[in-house]
């Protein structure tokens, strides 16, 4: 760990630098995490408020997918901390891994420690059947072989307490687009609802090819291990 900072003062400004390279962190992977962070101490109130923060982290195991993710936070601005209420301003987390970029960005508050947070959520176009492989999945066995290869997602997510929620979203998979909302009326019970509108869907486009001699569709590939 290397944590520098400059001259800390009440009522001024300073700068945070850290950076952090450890195992175990994350389960059977390697982080390094570099951060830059401006921050300020109230004379009045002795709270302490984040004016800007940025960080990189960089994690690297065989358990994730093509062994690496990279992820970036920036915040620009968290007040109040060590009140009952912490507000959150410009909030944004960019994760990219195997070939998929998602963005989450948002702003709220922190009520004794409970999250009040309301934000924009966008997956950018990916490829699903190269994720499939770097998640070390079977790859779908499927007619038509232009399939699978486009999707994206953009929609507003909210986050309270036990109850989160993707609402006014519009997802594509390759032709197809679909909007709706998901809400998890309780995380902790495990309790969710949804609805869902599909546009169009050609099942047989992703449906294995037919067998030739039987008519039949082909099956799936399967793997097996060697003694």
């Amino acid at each position: 760990i290397n944590l520098t900072t400059s001259t800390i003062r009440q009522g001024k400004p300073f700068d945070v630098d850290a950076s952090l390279a450890a195992f175990g962190l994350v389960p059977d992977a390697r982080a390094e995490l570099k951060l830059n962070a401006q921050l300020y101490l109230d004379a009045a109130t002795g709270l302490l408020d984040v004016m800007q923060l940025y960080s990189d982290v960089r994690l690297a195991g065989d358990n994730l997918p093509d062994g690496a993710a990279d992820i970036a936070l920036d915040l620009a601005a968290a007040r109040g901390l060590g009140s009952e209420r912490v507000t959150l301003e410009g909030l944004a987390a960019r994760i990219k891994t195997a070939g998929v970029e998602m963005t989450v960005s948002g702003d709220g508050a922190l009520l004794n420690n409970t999250p009040e947070l309301q934000g924009i959520l966008t997956v950018e176009p990916f490829a699903p059947q190269r994720l499939l492989a770097a998640l070390d999945q079977q790859p779908v066995v499927r007619q038509d072989k232009t399939v699978l290869q486009r999707a994206e997602l953009q929609g507003d997510w909210t986050y309270a307490g036990d109850k989160a929620a993707l609402q006014n979203f519009t997802a594509r998979l390759d032709d197809t687009t679909i909007k709706g909302w998901l809400r998890a009326i309780s995380i902790e019970q495990e309790k969710f609802a949804f609805d869902l509108q599909v546009d169009a869907l050609d099942l047989d486009r992703y449906s294995a090819a037919a067998d030739p001699q039987t008519g039949n569709a082909a099956p799936t590939a399967k793997t097996t291990e060697q003694p």
